[in-house]
């Protein structure tokens, strides 16, 4: 599927491309008929679709899935016990304890859980949190 969509864009790419350049020249050459185009030209043009298409691509998919990583990465080097996180499947908990195979999380009262350390996506402190002003907003309609 990821890879189906890598291309789609690409393509995609690749064909908002032909209405950014003019095109090529063609004049008129023997009774009407257009004058074909160099090999140069036609070299040219291809070459210069498929280095802005991976230009575009690099841009549009690679780089921010890259930076994503590199976050995550980060997240994890990051992990403490008492941290609030939440896991890939929505499970909200608290660290207990992180090792490098596995982190404890306790997810209620003495209920704990042991999950695999890339499955935690986020801290739930990164998170935005509401202002008292917004909470009377709310409740006061």
């Amino acid at each position: 599927m990821r890879k189906s969509l890598h291309l789609l864009v690409f393509v995609l790419a690749l064909v908002g491309l032909t209405s950014c350049l003019p095109p090529p020249p063609t004049g008129q050459g023997e009774a009407g008929t257009p004058k074909p185009v160099s090999a140069f030209e036609f070299i040219f043009y291809t070459s210069f679709y498929i280095v802005c298409g991976a230009f575009i691509y690099y841009f549009l998919v690679t780089k921010p899935k890259v930076d994503q990583e590199e976050q995550q990465k980060r997240t994890l080097a990051g992990l403490k016990p008492n941290e609030e996180v939440v896991t890939s499947s929505g499970i909200f908990g608290r660290i207990i304890s992180v090792k490098s195979d596995a982190v404890t999380l306790e997810v209620a009262a003495n209920v704990r859980i042991r999950v695999k350390p890339e499955h935690i996506v986020r801290l739930t402190r990164d998170e935005p949190k509401e202002s008292t002003e917004g909470k009377k907003a709310k409740e006061g309609k």
